[in-house]
């Protein structure tokens, strides 16, 4: 067995406690740097909510028409959803959303023909396809908000995500579990944890 070196063990302890300095200060500053872009983001979003109020304090939503669901006021959602909404507002929702008219089909489970022909007669969604199609603005509502921008919120839908056990949230919202699991994770991003 070798003696071992006494200067050796100083030089390691040295080289090792300013190797662990280094770590924590670089954590420490990547932290802060999130935490700062956060805050920028959702002071910008927070600007952008205060131009869309309309005289009565209420969000103004032009895209979506008159539709406008709170995620957080549920009974207004089971209300507008038991009503039943125009499948106008699905059209509304292929131009925001940037997805086909085929994936909204088979999210209402219907083909892209009948939805035509429920567009040229007016008619209105049953209450469980309604709900679906409110939740789905309100994602994309919800994402524009935390994300700054449409664009931005509808690459991020494209990527597996690591809140979502890597899944890709587009895919994951096609049923309304994976539509509150999609809003859960934009709830913790907004509050703070990292996409």
């Amino acid at each position: 067995m070798m003696p071992v070196n006494s200067n050796f063990i100083l030089r390691f302890s040295i080289r090792f406690n300013i190797l662990q300095k280094n770590i924590w200060t670089f954590v420490l500053t990547l932290r802060t740097n999130c935490l700062i872009f956060v805050k920028k983001n959702i002071m910008v979003a927070e600007k952008k909510n205060k131009r869309r109020t309309t005289r009565t304090g209420q969000p103004s939503n032009k895209k979506a028409g008159k539709y406008f669901a709170h995620d957080d006021d549920r009974f207004s959602l089971v209300e507008e959803a038991g009503a039943g909404i125009p499948v106008a507002l699905v059209s509304d929702l292929i131009r925001i959303t940037d997805l086909n008219k085929q994936y909204f089909a088979n999210l209402l489970d219907i083909s892209t023909k009948t939805l035509d022909r429920y567009q040229v007669q007016r008619k209105k969604l049953n209450p469980s396809n309604s709900e679906l199609i409110l939740k789905m603005q309100n994602i994309y509502r919800k994402g524009e908000e935390i994300f700054s921008s449409i664009d931005a919120f509808r690459n991020w839908i494209e990527k597996p995500a690591y809140g979502l056990q890597r899944r890709v949230p587009k895919e994951l919202m096609k049923t309304v579990t994976g539509i509150d699991l999609v809003m859960e994770e934009l709830i913790r991003i907004e509050s703070g944890y990292p996409v």
